[in-house]
């Protein structure tokens, strides 16, 4: 007696393991033959562990590939943000860290995919998916070596400065700048992007080793709202400076 097999029945041997069996039957009978039913209905079932065991395989080997090539875009990435911050090299729009400092008032008012490389954070971006992330590669490299120690203060003072603040360098503090006046016009007001650009900046500053920079920058913000009586202030401080700031800082102490 001969007897054919489809690819039907191969596709239910594949593809619906917990009914081999019977599937087999149904498709053998349409070819005409019960006793064929059973034996591919007994071929079916010593032959779904193999091709099992094959499809995990195949996947096991796929995830294993993706895995190697997701690491070494990651080593690219924070390989490629480190040498932009070393001032070597341009980053993913095509900016080198020299020419951010060189950016007018006006332009770091309106651009806005240069402050995530700035100061980057441990999250990705919602409005910058390029922007760098950072991890333990980056935070030990940055606590490490002083070029990049210098070049994050220089990129710190350009912000302050753009705020209309200061860093005094004897104390460490941050303090009112003679242009605060006149910049303070600029970002105090509701709602303004720029309090965002602060709250990473206190994350960022606290990742890459300078915690008390993070500090000082808290302070002052503080001192703004609650000294000198710039309720613009309040909703920011309140609900993300001073959360950010007891999480970068521990044990540092608020008054909110």
């Amino acid at each position: 007696m001969s007897f054919q097999i489809t690819s039907s029945i191969w596709n239910n041997i594949y593809y619906n393991e917990n009914s081999f069996y019977q599937m087999a039957i149904n498709d053998a009978e349409n070819i005409g033959s019960r006793s064929c039913a059973v034996i591919i209905g007994i071929v079916s079932a010593l032959a779904t562990p193999i091709f099992l065991a094959i499809d995990l395989l195949s996947n096991i080997c796929c995830l294993s590939s993706a895995n190697e090539v997701r690491e070494s875009e990651v080593v690219a990435e924070y390989t490629n943000f480190l040498e932009f911050y070393r001032g070597n090299s341009s980053n993913a729009h095509g900016v080198t860290l020299s020419q951010i400092w060189n950016y007018s008032e006006a332009t770091l008012e309106s651009q806005h995919n240069y402050i995530q490389w700035l100061f980057p954070s441990s999250r990705q971006s919602r409005f910058n998916l390029q922007a760098p992330l950072v991890n333990e590669e980056i935070q030990r490299a940055f606590r490490e070596a002083p070029n990049l120690q210098a070049n994050l203060d220089r990129s710190f003072i350009m912000m302050l400065r753009f705020y209309g603040l200061e860093k005094n360098l004897s104390t460490g503090r941050i303090v009112k700048g003679s242009n605060f006046q006149e910049r303070s016009c600029v970002w105090m007001t509701p709602s303004n992007h720029n309090f965002l650009r602060l709250d990473r900046m206190i994350k960022s500053l606290s990742l890459l080793g300078k915690q008390e920079d993070a500090r000082s920058l808290y302070f002052a913000l503080e001192s703004l709202f609650l000294d000198d009586n710039h309720s613009v202030l309040e909703n920011s401080l309140r609900n993300f400076w001073s959360i950010s700031a007891r999480i970068a800082c521990p044990g540092l102490e608020t008054r909110i």
